[in-house]
């Protein structure tokens, strides 16, 4: 028999620290893969999570300035007895892309409404009670519809409010 001579050995240790040191690698590396992707899922969901916390801010500061000069076209058509306007202006308004349906209501009662079916209704039929207590710009969110209440205040009065709804869209 031939006797191995030490390098022959070496070789084989070589070989086997080779192939171990490879396969630990090889976990090592999709360990780290799987961390990697699990964090980037993670940071993508927090991103997505901010940007529709952001577009939903964006969305509630956009309703509160269209709000503002709306009310004062409202009370000044009202007041003149042009009523007409009023919702040729609701109309035109509804025509864009995430407003659903806009309301006056004067007193209990729905003036004008986008939805024919409203006027004329006790607007507690359609909308909540509490939309004819705000004193002031409001902004509502439910289930990803905003509800804008804005008062229509005359000099010393309130005539009536104006409850516009948005549908987010993304």
């Amino acid at each position: 028999m031939k006797k191995f001579k030490w390098y022959v050995y070496f070789i084989f240790i070589l070989l086997v620290c080779l192939i171990v040191s490879n396969v630990y690698w090889i976990f090592a590396i999709n360990s780290a893969k799987e961390t990697y992707d699990r964090n980037c899922q993670k940071n993508i969901e927090n991103v997505k999570k901010d940007l529709g916390e952001k577009f939903a801010n964006d969305s509630k500061d956009f309703l509160t300035d269209i709000s503002i000069p709306l009310t004062f076209f409202v009370r000044d058509s009202i007041q003149s007895n042009r009523a007409y306007q009023v919702e040729e202006c609701f109309n035109q308004i509804v025509k864009n892309k995430g407003f659903k349906e806009i309301s006056f209501v004067s007193g209990n009662t729905i003036q004008i409404s986008t939805n024919k079916k409203y006027e004329g209704s006790d607007f507690s039929r359609f909308y909540p009670e509490q939309f004819s207590s705000f004193q002031k710009i409001t902004v509502l969110n439910e289930k990803g519809i905003f509800f804008v209440v804005s008062p229509v205040m005359n000099i010393n009065e309130k005539v009536g409010f104006i409850i516009l709804s948005y549908g987010l869209t993304q």
